[in-house]
């Protein structure tokens, strides 16, 4: 018989609950009625207003902005800018201490809930929160990123941590994205996701200081960001690029927001760059890798590498050639014992495009991978086709320089994927089972890595005429 380590489960609670209807109440609540192990406690926290539908006093509370509900130690906040802020609830008391002792008690678990840099302090915090593209501070905030905000976060879970909790439960203690704001948010316009996106983005000095280290362009990239915001906010044109797609959000301003480098899965081939093409790699820029890994029950020890080749100096390629997803499909439903499931992603094309390569990106279930092109007109091309996909070997096809598409913007691409999710899919890991999206390999997938130049109108028309003119040309040679 299996046995793995202890299910441990536990409920969130407020200061509220506690002061409210006694700790021993609470416990007993949650471990004869709940059938839990353990309580969860919200030790710092953000304003907020609660409806209590069982609390002996109140109905309606509205939380106290920033507060913690235990008694800081005072050496470990001694001589930082930032200090802790004491409930006025607790009166005192300090209600981590006391969960741990009744937890203690009853052999259960007594856990912390901190809330780190959404603290909702105002102008009190101001030197030290998030600032946008156009310097306004964003007052519920604190910027990870500035020295004394990391040392006062790592003060407070350093605090509750000392009081013998069994877990901390740790929440925003990143960067936050505007769309979190605030209470009783106004603006009068749409907001769309990319300008949401754009006013997420931090521009605190600490910020500024960290880009710059990283060979950013900060002056450039603010004012690319503050006028893409302005016209967000003052037309109705559309984004532009999906926020969905974090590749080409991350080209828009000059490469300044990092890029995507490349993609390698089980047995790919290559991408194959036409000449005059590259992508950008700025000194001092950073390479971050994002694996899939698998399970395979026992330990394993793998080392990466890259290699980077690079034109000669002074050598500008005239073409950043982009790969991106194209044709996502994540609403997969593949039915046990089904083959050829077919699924459809689309993807419009917002500029002129030259395309170098396709890659079908499935995976385990798939079977098959087709993708056409429909053009602003209606017409409707197949532009490939591969009926044998197996997971284990990820070929791009990259075209020669006289077939590569070349496709006007408005252009819909459309991604046809079939799977086989039956016991004759040699290659399948539970025929029995349902299987639907996900980043395992044991889930699935549906789309297609796509490589793309993208093409200005008279660069478009130009390439457009000459592979017309040397189609005249072999055609008549033939005859």
């Amino acid at each position: 018989m299996f046995k793995g380590p202890r299910l441990r489960t536990s409920l969130l609670t407020f200061a509220t609950d506690l002061v409210d209807e006694g700790l021993e109440a609470v416990f007993d609540n949650v471990q004869h009625r709940g059938g839990a192990g353990g309580v969860t406690l919200a030790a710092a926290y953000h304003d907020a207003r609660d409806v209590f539908p069982h609390n002996p006093r109140r109905v309606v509370y509205f939380q106290e902005p920033g507060a913690v509900f235990f008694q800081p130690r005072p050496h470990l906040f001694r001589g930082l800018k930032l200090q802790p802020t004491v409930s006025e609830l607790i009166a005192g008391r300090d209600l981590v201490a006391e969960l741990v002792a009744v937890a203690r008690r009853r052999d259960m678990d007594a856990n912390a809930w901190v809330v780190l840099l959404h603290v909702d302090r105002g102008r009190e915090v101001e030197p030290y929160v998030q600032r946008n593209v156009f310097g306004d501070p964003y007052l519920t905030q604190l910027c990870p990123a500035n020295a004394h905000v990391r040392a006062y976060a790592r003060a407070v879970i350093a605090d509750v941590a000392s009081r013998g909790v069994d877990a901390i439960l740790m929440e925003s203690f990143h960067h936050f994205p505007f769309a979190h704001g605030y209470h009783h948010e106004r603006a009068f316009v749409e907001i769309t996701p990319l300008t949401s996106f754009l006013l997420s983005l931090c521009f605190c000095e600490a910020c500024m200081g960290v880009a710059a280290e990283r060979g950013v362009d900060t002056t450039s990239l603010r004012d690319a960001i503050r006028f893409a915001i302005r016209r967000g906010l003052s037309s109705d044109d559309a984004d532009l690029a999906p926020i969905d797609d974090l590749t080409r959000v991350r080209e828009l301003f000059g490469g300044e927001l990092g890029g995507f480098l490349n993609e390698y899965a089980v047995g790919k081939n290559g991408d194959m760059f036409p000449e005059g093409t590259g992508r950008l790699v700025k000194a001092g820029a950073k390479i971050r890798f994002n694996m899939h890994y698998h399970p395979i029950g026992e330990e394993t020890v793998d080392q990466t590498e890259v290699a980077l080749v690079f034109y000669p100096k002074g050598y500008k390629p005239k073409y950043y050639i982009e790969a991106s997803h194209t044709g996502d499909f994540e609403d997969l439903d593949l039915p046990a014992g089904v083959d050829n499931i077919r699924s459809d992603g689309y993807t419009r094309l917002t500029k002129n495009a030259r395309i170098t390569s396709f890659q079908p990106h499935l995976h385990n279930r798939g079977k098959a991978q087709c993708i056409e092109a429909i053009y602003p007109d209606g017409k409707v091309e197949q532009l490939n086709c591969v009926n044998n996909y197996q997971f284990g070997w990820h070929v791009v096809y990259n075209y020669t320089d006289e077939v590569q598409p070349l496709l006007p913007a408005g252009t819909m691409l459309h991604v046809i994927s079939w799977h086989n999710n039956t016991s004759s899919n040699r290659y399948n890991p539970d025929p029995k089972n349902w299987a639907g999206f996900g980043q395992r390999s044991i889930d699935d997938m549906s789309f297609a890595w796509v490589n793309y130049i993208w093409l200005t109108d008279e660069d478009f028309k130009g390439q457009v005429d000459a592979r017309k003119a040397k189609d005249s040309r072999t055609t008549q040679q033939q005859q």
